[in-house]
């Protein structure tokens, strides 16, 4: 149960989360040229989608309190969550190239489809699935040594998802081809001088001309291969997942209330989403916490995103990344 619903199925579900936070601004950026032919469209869409990614995990928690059943109350969420997020990776990385970026789809077209793939992922799909996964460590037992056990399986399996995606992930976008590839400063001979966008306008000023290795509709093309990887990852560890975990403080409401017919339950009243929005805004430590855990997403999303950029800067290829998260992440191991 803990190898397989808390390590395994997380590990391979998560992954795609991964790629999706350390490299769709990338294939956003250099696959799509969004920056060059919409930049207001590519800084204002995460903002303006915080609002539906608010309302989103507001509607999935109300979810989480619905009358749960003898499978659970968080596990059947994982089986919704599973084609959502698979529908949302396709519909997030297998975007026609625009005309913007040497394609023949329209900008409008593309534009259309990378904002209903970031809000699909980002308010519907992946709320889901990780609020169910975030809940099933404290559904799972009460015995406590137990309880440490699968936690600490379900927060390797984090760090091991993210860990693939950025230690891992420069490599492989080079290996791969994920990212367009050019080289500035070609000689008359077809030899280069260098790869180093640093170095471009310094090439480009000397008479050179700029050899694409890798266009960004061949690089577009092995998205959809990967993606492909990711779905399978996906389906596998969300089946591991839902198999391999059990929900039994769950199993014991339902049975006690079976029991119980319920008299006394029906007397309680539901305290209403607007109600403990209300109380929760009341709260200075709640509102700490939200603070806290804000700036740790925004420095650590701040940290994904940039990486790759410095290392593409420096030296032209995004293997710098990948050296400089392994050797962030042994304090964290």
């Amino acid at each position: 149960e803990a190898g397989l619903g808390y390590l395994l199925g997380p590990i391979l579900a998560l992954m795609s989360n991964g790629v999706v936070n350390v490299w769709l601004v990338q294939y956003w950026d250099k696959v799509l040229l969004l920056g060059d032919w919409n930049p207001l469209f590519q800084t204002l869409l995460p903002i303006v989608s915080a609002i539906f990614v608010v309302i989103g995990n507001l509607l999935v928690g109300h979810l989480m309190e619905r009358k749960p059943s003898i499978v659970g109350k968080a596990r059947p969420l994982i089986l919704l969550g599973m084609p959502l997020i698979a529908i949302a990776l396709l519909v997030l990385f297998l975007v026609p190239l625009p005309t913007g970026a040497g394609g023949e789809a329209s900008n409008l077209l593309a534009s259309i489809l990378v904002a209903v793939g970031y809000n699909l992922y980002y308010a519907l799909a992946w709320p889901i699935y990780y609020t169910s996964h975030s809940a099933l460590v404290n559904l799972s037992t009460r015995d406590g040594s137990k309880r440490n056990l699968l936690s600490t399986c379900i927060m390797a399996a984090q760090l091991g998802a993210a860990g693939l995606a950025g230690m891992a992930g420069g490599f492989l976008v080079d290996l791969i081809g994920l990212l367009p590839v050019y080289q500035y400063g070609v000689k008359a001979d077809g030899s280069p001088l260098t790869t180093n966008i640093l170095e471009e306008a310094k090439s480009l000023a000397n008479g050179f001309e700029v050899k694409t290795l890798i266009s960004p509709e061949k690089a577009n093309s092995k998205w959809t291969i990967l993606m492909v990887v990711m779905i399978v990852c996906l389906v596998i560890g969300c089946l591991l997942e839902f198999y391999f975990t059990r929900e039994r403080i769950t199993e014991e409401n339902v049975k006690n209330a079976a029991v119980k017919e319920d008299e006394e339950l029906a007397k309680v009243e539901k305290t209403s989403m607007k109600e403990q929005i209300k109380i929760c805004s009341r709260d200075k430590y709640w509102w700490l916490i939200i603070i806290f855990f804000f700036l740790y997403q925004f420095g650590g999303q701040m940290k994904n995103n940039d990486l790759s950029f410095y290392s593409q800067a420096m030296t032209g290829e995004n293997k710098l990344s990948s050296t400089i998260n392994t050797v962030g992440a042994i304090p964290t191991a």
